[in-house]
C-alpha cells in the first residue's frame, strides 16, 4: 500500500460536491444518519464514482476493483470477507466503508471507500479501492448462507488473489490504478455528471419549498421555480397561493436557444428583472418579474422567479439570490 497518502482531502478537491453533502447532512434525514460524508456523496450521485476513483488513484497509486463483478466473484468476497471477519476484528478500525478482506502473503487486504491515518499504520496493509454497492453486497453476507464457491469451468475452489509481475491483483477482480489524468477529464463526464448530480438539488429544492416561498412572499406577490429540460424552461414548483389559480403552465415554456430574460439570465449567470411586457407573458395583473439562476456550481439548472404588481428592487433581487444559494451551493 502507498504510504505517501495526499493529506489534502476530496472534499478540499470537489468543493461543490462538499458543500452539497453538508446541505443533505445538515437536512436532518434519517437516511444520512451514521454514513461518512464521502459514502453520501458516491451513493447519492453527489460525485461520480469515475471522477472520485481517476482522483485517488492517480495521487495515491492504490489498486482498484472491477467495477463489473459478477455473481459468482462477489460470493467469493463475501465468503472471504465472512471467514475472516472475526480474526481481524482486534484492529478495531474496521466499518461500512472499509473491510478486511484476508490475509495474503503475509499482505493484510483491505477494501474501501477511502483510507484511514490507522489503515496506513498498518505496515502489511493492502488498499484495495472499492465502490460502496460492492462493499454493501459483500457484507450482506453475515444474514445469509454460507457455501464453498467454486470455479464454473474447472469445477474446483479459484483462489481470489494471483500475483503477476510483483502486483497484486484479484484475478480477475482487481485492476491497476488508472493512468487517466485528473485534469484531462472530458467535458462530456463533466456534462453526465451534473445530470447524476442533479437530482439532489432538486430533492433540496423539494424540501425547502415552504420555507422559501414564506421568504419569497415577503418581497414578491407570486413565486415560482423553473426547471431547465431540453434548452428550456418548465414550471417545477409554484407557490400555493398561485397554483389555486390554475394558470396555464405552458406560459412558463420559453426556448433558451431564443433571445428573451431567461436565456440572458443563462447567459450571464447574474440575476435580472424584467418588465412582464418584455416576455410578453399575462399573468393575473402582475407587471414585473425578478429572476435569478438555481446552480450547481457553475452550471444553470433552473430559474426562481418572483412576481410583482409594483417594480422590482435590489433587495427584491438579494432575496432571490440567497435563496439559490441556499440551495445549490
Amino acid at each position: 500500500m502507498s504510504k505517501s497518502f495526499d493529506p489534502i482531502g476530496w472534499e478540499d478537491i470537489f468543493t461543490e460536491e462538499a458543500l452539497l453533502v453538508e446541505e443533505l447532512v445538515a437536512s436532518g434525514d434519517f437516511a444520512f444518519l451514521n454514513q461518512s460524508k464521502i459514502r453520501i456523496a458516491l451513493e447519492n450521485k453527489i460525485l461520480s464514482w469515475e471522477k472520485y476513483s481517476t482522483w485517488i488513484q492517480k495521487n495515491n497509486e492504490y489498486l482498484a476493483i472491477n467495477t463489473d463483478l459478477n455473481d459468482l466473484q462477489i460470493k467469493k468476497l463475501q465468503q472471504k470477507y465472512e471467514e475472516n471477519k472475526k480474526t481481524f476484528s482486534h484492529y478495531g478500525i474496521w466499518s461500512n466503508d472499509l473491510i478486511a478482506v484476508e490475509m495474503w502473503d503475509e499482505q493484510l487486504i483491505i477494501l474501501g471507500l477511502i483510507p484511514t491515518e490507522k489503515l496506513l499504520s498498518i505496515s502489511n496493509a493492502i488498499f484495495v479501492l472499492c465502490p460502496a454497492e460492492i462493499l454493501n453486497q459483500i457484507v450482506q453476507l453475515e444474514q445469509s448462507h454460507h457455501e464453498i464457491i467454486t470455479d464454473p469451468e474447472t469445477n474446483s475452489e479459484k483462489s481470489s488473489l494471483t500475483k503477476t509481475s510483483n502486483i497484486l491483483e484479484f484475478d480477475p477482480l482487481i485492476t491497476k490504478p488508472t493512468e487517466l489524468n485528473f485534469s484531462s477529464i472530458t467535458a462530456d463526464l463533466q456534462k453526465n455528471e451534473t445530470t447524476q448530480t442533479a437530482f439532489s438539488i432538486w430533492n433540496l429544492v423539494d424540501k425547502n419549498h415552504l420555507d422559501n416561498t414564506d421568504i419569497a412572499r415577503k418581497h414578491f406577490d407570486a413565486f415560482v421555480v423553473l426547471k431547465i429540460i431540453d434548452d428550456q424552461t418548465e414550471i417545477y414548483k409554484m407557490d400555493d397561493d398561485l397554483a389555486k389559480e390554475e394558470i396555464n403552465q405552458g406560459l412558463f415554456i420559453y426556448n433558451l436557444k431564443m433571445d428573451n430574460p431567461f436565456s440572458k439570465v443563462l447567459k450571464n449567470q447574474t440575476t435580472q428583472s424584467v418588465n412582464l411586457s418584455e416576455l410578453g407573458l399575462v399573468i393575473l395583473d402582475f407587471k414585473y418579474a425578478s429572476i435569478t439562476p438555481l446552480k450547481l456550481g457553475n452550471e444553470i439548472l433552473g430559474f426562481y422567479v418572483g412576481f410583482k404588481i409594483s417594480e422590482t428592487s435590489m433587495d427584491d433581487e438579494n432575496t432571490l439570490e440567497d435563496i439559490s444559494f441556499k440551495n445549490a451551493a
